[in-house]
């Protein structure tokens, strides 16, 4: 999670307080971090065209990884390397739905149906508070707990 704050004391208890009403616990601070890669991360618009032809131009544009799925094409950088790459692939012809800096998940955990949605809860009312700016999680969510979760 990242949090940007004035008052270090009220986020953390806003945030302690989450993680308690919702069955979680925290850690120290950066105690999970070996767990998540901050990569680039460049969501490309398909637009009815071929992914392995996209997947070809990107990393001519200097893209180190790529992903499609479920119509959804993404393409991964070092972060240091984003604004280039981004530019590069712009210059190419290719539509960019979205550009940003990301903590990806190293290893994905799976949990039972009952706890992912316990945990979906946490996360949304983690994002719900004003000094969180953004939640990463390794968490591996199903169609149907997504769909329990969304009605």
């Amino acid at each position: 999670m990242q949090a940007l704050t004035d008052n270090r004391n009220r986020t953390v208890s806003e945030v302690r307080s989450a993680f308690a009403k919702y069955g979680g616990n925290m850690g120290e601070s950066g105690s999970v971090g070996w767990m998540f890669a901050n990569r680039g991360v460049i969501t490309i618009n398909l637009d009815d065209k071929d992914p392995d032809e996209i997947a070809l131009m990107a990393i001519d544009a200097g893209v180190e990884d790529v992903e499609s799925s479920d119509g959804v094409f993404e393409a991964y950088t070092e972060p240091q390397d984003l604004k280039a790459v981004e530019d590069a692939i712009r210059a190419a012809g290719l539509e960019v739905e979205e550009a940003g800096l990301r903590y990806i998940a190293s290893t994905p955990l799976e949990l039972d149906d009952s706890q992912t949605v316990q945990a979906l809860r946490l996360i949304e009312k983690l994002e719900d508070l004003d000094d969180v700016q953004q939640v990463f999680s390794n968490l591996e969510i199903s169609d149907d707990v997504l769909a329990q979760v969304s009605a």
